[in-house]
């Protein structure tokens, strides 16, 4: 029954870990394909299994935290044991952006609660949101290698505690970006589109309140702006760009807020334009595909670089020492590189290599009666 149990687990634990980074390149392609104009049908394939994702880790979630307080040790868990990150990786990201997706795109309803997080607004909020995912990366550092001496929970803990404070340093400032630029106490490129669409579409209420030859004004605002999906004056329909398929128009109804920015200008209330936020989209994309990289090229510094030195300047010398501590035969020296031998860690080492070593040499000569065929000559690599 044990073993049953032990093997359900450990499928448990690699079907998490292959969710995890399946979650990751999820989280990448969605915003990459955007970036390299890949297709509505892509994109949307690649948001509905955003559901899957957050849907399981929910669940994942729920287990991990119902267990912990059966065991009493949900603060622990929660605190300790990376169980806000759970959450963090799952909850928001069902309930704010798979969740609506899916409600809108697959199940096609429109409910209010849906509407207000799919506002242009909320989605730039929520894609900042969405790069918590990578927080799950956390949970797989072994895949990548890393640290010499695994079994230094030290090591590991040290290094966990800077790779989160820099993915939460990354996420945060993404999200207080795009709240400070929403709020309007920053600027951006994206703010500044729409004030020059604002700017157009006052201009043109102003032309269609004079009457003057709309087919001209139209073509000539159309050719300065292709990003004009539509114009409506006095209820009526009397331009709708055709360069999308059926699929995309469908895509674009659905998912209005999320692509369409329509503007009635107050010169002419009649009058109202329904641009495509194509280029606003490409360049938000952008910078979270940015944000994304930079997340996984500091892990990778940190795996590849600061672990190695970390191993060398403060694992490896404990995991020498404790071992001269413990076990009777182990008489090998700790390596003490001359660049960091002002180091504490080093200045112990050294008194463990010439006073604790010889010690524990000439005990074991004595207690054997013969001479060791390690002398001390050797335990220092001298000639």
């Amino acid at each position: 029954m044990d073993k049953k149990n032990n093997s359900f687990i450990a499928f448990l634990e690699g079907l998490t870990t292959l969710m995890i980074m399946l979650v990751i390149i999820q989280t990448f392609l969605e915003d990459f394909s955007i970036v390299i104009g890949g297709s509505y049908q892509s994109l949307h394939l690649i948001k509905l299994s955003a559901f899957i994702f957050d849907f399981y880790f929910t669940i994942e979630f729920f287990s991990r935290l119902i267990n912990a307080i059966i065991k009493k040790e949900a603060a622990h868990y929660f605190l300790k044991r990376g169980g806000w990150i759970d959450f963090l990786a799952s909850i928001p990201l069902l309930l704010l952006v798979s969740g609506p997706y899916l409600l809108v795109s697959v199940m096609d309803i429109q409910t209010a609660g849906v509407a207000s997080l799919t506002t242009f607004s909320m989605i730039k909020l929520i894609k900042a949101v969405r790069v918590a995912r990578i927080l799950r990366l956390l949970r797989v550092l072994k895949i990548f290698g890393a640290i010499k001496n695994t079994d230094s929970k030290m090591a590991q803990r040290h290094v966990n505690y800077i790779l989160t404070m820099i993915i939460l340093i990354v996420i945060s400032y993404s999200f207080a970006s795009n709240l400070l630029q929403q709020l309007n106490f920053a600027n951006s490129p994206a703010n500044d589109v729409i004030k020059e669409y604002k700017r157009t579409t006052e201009a043109v209420g102003l032309l269609f309140e004079k009457n003057e030859n709309l087919e001209s004004t139209i073509k000539i605002i159309t050719a300065d702006y292709p990003e004009i999906l539509s114009i409506q004056f006095k209820q009526k329909e009397i331009f709708k760009t055709n360069k999308f398929t059926d699929y995309e128009s469908d895509y674009i109804s659905k998912h209005n807020n999320d692509v369409i920015y329509h503007i009635t200008p107050k010169s002419n209330p009649d009058v109202s334009i329904n641009y495509y936020l194509n280029s606003i989209r490409i360049f938000e994309s952008t910078n979270t595909v940015y944000n994304f990289v930079l997340i996984i090229l500091l892990v990778l510094a940190i795996l590849l670089i600061y672990t190695r030195h970390f191993a060398l300047t403060i694992s490896d010398p404990i995991f020498v020492m404790r071992n001269g501590f413990e076990k009777l035969n182990y008489t090998l020296a700790v390596k003490i590189p001359a660049s960091y031998s002002e180091d504490d860690i080093f200045k112990l080492s050294d008194d463990f290599n010439k006073k604790w070593l010889p010690a524990k040499v000439r005990k074991l000569e004595e207690k054997n009666n013969v001479t060791s065929k390690l002398s001390l000559d050797d335990v220092f690599g001298k000639k």
